[in-house]
């Protein structure tokens, strides 16, 4: 068999104890802290157990010594019934049932069994189909012997020694407290009134006994506090006398004064002749005593008393009564009173003038003179005006109502989509499509429907003159859309391309030639615009951000040329420099310092970050309509001319294994844009060099049946997404697109581009 289906069941046999795992506790780490199957002294997963499409497969950790069958495992491996699995001193052995897969566990007394050791330039390797390739046959490597320590003897010396210690530790604090009475002069400290909190504080030590302080000779702080008084705090020296005495008093604080003239407001407030403020006076600072306050307001009589000002933070009201100086009044004449004309309108808000002087809006009341008459006049926008002659008597008080004809124009509004909505001067009005017979005064016309950019016009119909308008709203997306630039360019020269979303399918199918068990097809979506740069960073992008930083060597090619991607940078290099970008450019960091190194913030920023898998995915294989891509170059092999910059005849002296009927130019790195982009305008998606991106490796992506939106990969894990093929790269395996690595560590074929979201 060449898998085992299971069933939704794994059975895993450990000397006399047997457990069953289910779908659920996949993936199961091998070795590492709580792991659910233990490897003896593995501080970490050495690998993971896996599912795919039914059957099991195993993945090693990177660099780990995973064995299947005597072979060392460089990538994940289907595992058949019959397969032995070899991490360190733990066996497993694989049997396929009808009942599912059972796991036979045993642990060895071999703790360090032979392995292949890890090589520089790998040898030829033959594509299998769907199966992995195999790796080098193992070899054997030394182990380094180093001699045991010293015998009993120096055991039992070293004992003795630390019991001599540890009694010395008990007699000297002992000691150290007996010199310091000896040495120590005893202090008396006399402070009116008593303190509350009493400190003699100093480098030296000073332990206070009932009534008095023993101190050492030499400098100190004496500090004294009690409620209501002002905080002592004094140098003071310690002599040598035997008997000393230190006498202070401690200073009230000042009282506080509040000052109520009842009515009076704005009266001025002083106190010992200095003015502190007016009517009504909140509390204000008074130091304690007998004070003299002053109260003056014009107007009034000056008030003048002595306060006994109590102090120590405590409040006192002083409640004065002022007292309005005598008023002369000279003789008047009276003349008759003015007639008032109440004036209303239908509509309201008519401008009155009488005798041709505007007087305000209706409704008003107008004082007139009596005894002669008055030409009123209304005018309201509109409306036509109307007018009104009043005569009143003396005194008298008269109300007129006024009727306003209305001016009305025609409007017809003509909308898409039809069942928007209308409003005028902010009143609801029904559908919009309608025809109104509107004032002869401006009025905002609006229609709006949910999703919709709303339409806001102002027009002024005209009697005997009918208006038509005609609208079609924009719906956000649409006008989000148009906002944006189809092209962005950082002051650092990426150029990053808005990409629009959608529903796709992410991995490929186990009946692909070169598939992997980590490439499990599952449906995601996009749904937040994105931009992602059309080119890898470069190298001189890179040291803009850190200077010191240089790509190395390929055997005798540079891999530092200016002009060509960076590599051997962590995932940890590349989000530094992508939050670098968004401080130069002010915008929201899209990852943050956690747990000693940078993780992604929740939800993603708009700020600058590697592209996600999905995005990758979407910028690489769906470049039109069609079906997605296999290759960067089309659905089919051999690598075309110019298709791209991988392992060809010219790094033969660099690899083992390479295209021999291919010669892209490069036998290294190429620039980032040293070969056409593809239909979307993306260099080098799937060669030159392989990408970090966003998100953390998982084996099994996704649960059946769910489809994620706009995902960023698990929130936990030790290692990062790698993808698409490098100039180190040549079989069908990795030349596909729907190629997946993974890794933490930096390699001379690992760069990255840089993406953000649009909003």
């Amino acid at each position: 068999m060449r898998g085992g289906h299971l069933s939704g069941r794994l059975h895993v046999e450990e000397g006399r104890r047997s457990r069953t795992l289910s779908k659920a506790d996949v993936p199961i780490a091998l070795g590492g802290p709580d792991a659910a199957i233990a490897v003896p002294g593995s501080a970490a997963p050495l690998g993971w157990l896996g599912i795919a499409e039914g059957e099991v497969f195993v993945q090693p950790a990177p660099g780990a010594a995973v064995l299947c069958n005597g072979v060392r495992l460089g990538a994940s491996h289907w595992l058949r019934d019959g397969d032995v699995l070899r991490l360190g001193p733990t066996r497993i052995e694989t049997t396929v049932r009808a009942d599912g897969v059972h796991l036979r566990v045993e642990q060895l007394a071999e703790a360090n069994p032979t392995e292949p050791p890890v090589v520089l330039v790998p040898p030829p390797r033959s594509v299998r189909g769907k199966d992995e390739d195999r790796e080098p046959s193992p070899t054997i490597q030394a182990i380094p012997y180093r001699p045991r320590a010293a015998g009993i003897d120096a055991q039992r010396g070293r004992r003795l020694s630390w019991r001599r210690l540890g009694l010395a530790g008990l007699l000297l604090p002992a000691a150290l407290a007996v010199a310091f009475v000896v040495s120590a002069r005893s202090i008396r400290v006399e402070i009116e009134p008593a303190p509350e909190r009493l400190a003699l504080r100093g480098r030296l030590p000073a332990i206070p006994l009932g009534s008095r302080i023993l101190a050492l000779a030499g400098p100190y702080t004496l500090v004294a506090e009690k409620a209501g008084f002002r905080r002592l705090e004094v140098r003071v020296e310690v002599s040598d006398a035997a008997s000393q005495t230190l006498r202070y008093a401690l200073a009230p604080l000042p009282g506080r004064l509040v000052v109520d003239a009842g009515t009076v407001e704005g009266a001025e407030v002083s106190i010992d002749g200095a003015r502190v403020g007016l009517t009504p006076l909140s509390a204000v600072e008074v130091e304690a005593g007998e004070r003299e306050v002053t109260v003056r307001a014009e107007g009034y009589v000056e008030f003048r008393t002595r306060v006994a000002v109590v102090g120590r933070g405590a409040e006192q009201r002083l409640e004065v009564a002022l007292v309005p100086k005598p008023l002369t009044v000279r003789p008047v004449r009276l003349a008759p009173a003015d007639g008032v004309l109440v004036l209303a309108s239908d509509p309201p808000g008519a401008a009155v003038s009488v005798d041709r002087v505007w007087k305000g809006e209706t409704p008003l009341e107008v004082a007139v003179a009596p005894g002669r008459p008055h030409e009123v006049r209304l005018t309201k926008a509109g409306h036509e005006e109307a007018t009104l002659r009043a005569e009143l008597r003396p005194g008298e008080r008269r109300e007129e109502t006024l009727t306003l004809a209305k001016q009305l124009g025609e409007v017809r509004i003509v909308a898409r989509p039809p069942d928007a909505q209308l409003l005028v001067d902010g009143q609801p009005q029904g559908r919009a499509e309608q025809t109104l017979q509107l004032t002869t005064v401006p009025h905002e016309i609006e229609i709006r429907r949910e999703g919709y950019e709303a339409y806001r016009h102002t027009l002024t119909p005209r009697v005997g003159f009918p208006q038509e308008v005609r609208v079609e709203l924009r719906s956000l997306q649409q006008v989000r859309e148009e906002a944006r630039p189809p092209v962005l360019h950082t002051p650092e020269g990426h150029e990053l391309r808005l990409v629009a979303g959608g529903r796709f399918l992410l991995g490929a199918p186990r009946r692909e030639p070169g598939s992997r068990a980590n490439e499990a097809p599952r449906d995601v979506e996009l749904v937040r615009t994105f931009y992602v740069a059309t080119r890898e960073v470069s190298n001189a992008q890179f040291r803009r951000f850190n200077a010191s930083h240089s790509s190395g060597r390929a055997g005798e090619h540079s891999l530092d040329v200016d002009d060509y991607p960076v590599v051997r940078v962590t995932w940890q290099d590349a989000v530094a420099y992508c939050n670098w970008l968004s401080e130069r450019e002010k915008l929201p960091p899209a990852y943050v310092q956690k747990g000693g190194g940078l993780v992604a913030v929740v939800p993603l920023s708009t700020g600058y970050r590697l592209p996600t898998e999905a995005e990758w995915e979407r910028v690489a294989r769906y470049v039109g309509v069609r079906a997605p891509l296999r290759y960067p170059w089309g659905a089919a092999l051999p690598v075309p001319p110019k298709g791209g910059n991988y392992a060809d005849r010219s790094a033969r002296g660099l690899l083992g294994q390479v295209l021999p009927d291919y010669d892209d130019g490069f036998p290294v790195t190429a620039p980032v844009d040293g070969f056409a982009p593809n239909a979307l305008g993306f260099f080098h998606l799937g060669d030159n060099v392989a990408e970090w991106v966003h998100d953390l490796y998982v084996i099994s992506p996704v649960a059946a049946g769910e489809i994620p939106r706009d995902p960023t990969g698990p929130a936990q894990g030790e290692y990062h997404v790698i993808r698409g093929a490098s100039w180190m790269n040549s079989t069908v395996t990795e030349l596909r697109l729907s190629f997946r690595d993974y890794g933490k560590d930096p390699r001379p074929d690992l760069g990255f581009r840089i993406a953000r979201y649009a909003e």
